[in-house]
């Protein structure tokens, strides 16, 4: 699913002209991030891999919710934690996820080289 997602991503990514802002961010829909704004998709994509070197509990809480649409509750089920456990990596991990999204998308568009 995750080299599915990059390769339609991929094809469909432009690049902006203008800065992204994080109110521009769509991290919570998936469907919808990847039909409006591809490019954020792919930056998605590689804040998660960087992110599983050093969070990998909180990368597997962030596919089941995205990939498999489970909810909290369902998540921390499946991870054998409690909800409240699910909760906190969620939260933090979208921090880190619109943080990341956010420096890869607007770092072409300060000059400087994208990673």
């Amino acid at each position: 699913m995750h080299r599915a997602l990059l390769d339609h991503a991929r094809v469909r990514a432009r690049r902006r002209e203008l800065p992204v802002r994080p109110e521009d961010l769509q991290i919570d829909d998936l469907h919808q991030t990847l039909v409006r704004e591809p490019a954020q998709v792919v930056a998605l994509l590689d804040v998660l891999a960087e992110l599983r070197q050093v969070q990998p509990q909180w990368v597997e809480a962030i596919e089941h919710r995205y990939y498999g649409g489970l909810t909290l509750e369902e998540t921390a089920r499946m991870m054998e934690v409690d909800e409240r456990t699910v909760r906190r990596w969620w939260d933090r991990a979208r921090l880190v996820l619109a943080q990341g999204i956010l420096a890869r998308m607007n770092a072409g568009l300060s000059g400087e080289p994208q990673p």
